[in-house]
């Protein structure tokens, strides 16, 4: 034990050692995830030659749905703004967007990379390992179900990716590969944010908008609730019978916390507590809802330069937050590649197109048609824009006009669950989702390797959601 305990002390003390950084990158699986999002990039810039132009009219500065104008001999977006789209879209209304997720990425890789070198990591760890170490699917189950409840009561998505290192940690630590870490973190927030109980970012705000009551037939989405957490731990417990850690990797759990580690424990167990109330609090109150990033950048800066300063002193402090800094570069390209699709569209003027071509489908059909149409249509929207509160505006406007007008004969809450189950299963699915592609690299796969493991998850899921939509309508949701 004294020499796997002084190995460890090594590893942690060296900074720079490049096997100890956050984010680590297979460069086969980096470069499949770039030629995946650049194949979507130039795909976007064809359809703005193809597809015809056009805007919805604006009057008094709201969007009127159901007046499209057609825009004659425009032509398709500027190739110079199309190749540097990553770069072009800074330029553009709603920049902020993605401007904050990348920098809330550097954050918590700094940060996390410091806690990693200090030893602060391990110290936590090692506590979960030995509570956990003669009952590790209890622990899958814990993990998956505490993630998904944060995803479908809080609406957290993004936020949950300073979390994701630690879950790594613990299952390395169990024996597990960082794919089942990714599964009950990142994949289990997604399927909470869609079957959501009273996420406040698309239960809340969807219903405000089409005027459907949040807590009418609040049992059923906590049925729904179950029934997906059932499917995801069997999808896990497959996974994780497999997924194995290569022996190099796991970590030896100590039998006791002392001496300086303690104190490193606390540091920054008090430092994640602080930092999880701050996520609670900014995504559960309505005047800080929209500024629930920015609050969490400066926390995590704050406080993890505190911890880092206590825990492994100032210089080598900012020598982790700058490895964090470097390992994290990559994956902020892949963020901007998954945002400039959506400002292609939008420059190249077809994105208008394309939500009025899919908004005539609606009309005319069978209600049970015209409901999976309703789901097809936010599918097709949740490839170009991820931002669930800027599609709930769009989709929750238009099918408020069809709602009222009596051509969709469905309640105002079933609406809302169609909304949730076509909004959020897709975060964990396309590859335009920023958060997707970052949790993947953080746990070293490739989009085209877990679409290869998951593909029959999903199937099962999207199958499972259209026989929720049709119980929802036998029995008057």
């Amino acid at each position: 034990m004294k020499n796997s305990k002084t190995n460890s002390t090594q590893t942690v003390e060296n900074p720079e050692q490049k096997n100890n950084a956050i984010i680590k990158y297979s460069r086969a699986i980096y470069l499949a995830s770039l030629l995946v999002l650049v194949a979507f990039m130039i795909v976007s810039i064809v359809l703005t030659y193809v597809l015809p132009k056009g805007h919805f009219e604006v009057v008094g500065g709201i969007t009127d749905y159901n007046k499209f104008v057609p825009l004659e001999n425009a032509g398709g977006i500027n190739i110079f703004k199309g190749i540097f789209a990553p770069i072009m879209m800074f330029t553009a209304d709603g920049f902020l967007q993605p401007l904050m997720l990348i920098v809330f990425l550097l954050t918590i890789a700094g940060v996390f990379q410091v806690m990693i070198n200090c030893g602060g990591m391990q110290a936590i760890v090692s506590r979960f390992v030995n509570k956990f170490k003669t009952r590790k699917f209890l622990f899958l189950a814990i993990c998956t179900l505490f993630f998904m409840i944060l995803g479908s009561c809080f609406g957290l998505f993004e936020e949950t990716l300073l979390l994701l290192p630690m879950v790594m940690a613990i299952c390395l630590s169990l024996g597990y590969d960082l794919s089942v870490s990714f599964m009950v973190c990142t994949l289990a927030t997604g399927i909470g944010f869609s079957v959501g109980i009273t996420n406040p970012f698309t239960v809340v705000y969807a219903s405000t908008l089409i005027g459907a009551s949040v807590t009418r037939n609040i049992w059923f989405r906590l049925l729904v609730f179950l029934i997906y957490y059932f499917v995801v731990m069997g999808f896990v417990y497959l996974k994780a019978r497999k997924a194995k850690a290569p022996q190099t990797e796991v970590l030896t759990p100590t039998e006791k916390v002392e001496g300086n580690d303690k104190r490193k424990f606390i540091i920054y167990t008090v430092f994640l507590l602080v930092g999880f109330a701050t996520v609670l609090i900014a995504s559960s109150v309505p005047a800080l809802r929209d500024y629930s990033i920015v609050i969490l950048i400066a926390v995590f800066l704050i406080g993890g330069l505190t911890a880092g300063f206590l825990a492994f002193g100032r210089k080598n402090t900012f020598k982790g937050m700058w490895q964090g800094v470097k390992s994290a570069l990559p994956s902020v390209v892949m963020v901007l590649l998954a945002f400039s699709i959506k400002y292609i569209l939008v420059e190249g003027q077809v994105i208008d197109t394309i939500t009025h071509l899919i908004q005539q489908t609606i009309v005319g059909k069978s209600t049970f048609a015209a409901v999976l149409t309703v789901f097809a249509i936010i599918l097709v929207l949740e490839f170009f824009v991820s931002s669930s509160t800027a599609k709930a505006v769009f989709v929750m406007g238009v099918l408020s006009g069809v709602l009222s007008s009596g051509a969709l004969n469905v309640s105002p809450e079933l609406i809302v669950l169609v909304y949730l189950f076509s909004d959020g299963f897709t975060n964990v699915l396309f590859p335009t989702s920023p958060v997707l592609l970052i949790g993947l690299s953080m746990t070293g796969q490739s989009y085209l390797t877990w679409i290869k493991k998951s593909w029959l998850f999903f199937i099962v899921v999207f199958l499972l959601a259209i026989a929720i939509i049709g119980l929802a309508m036998v029995i008057g949701y």
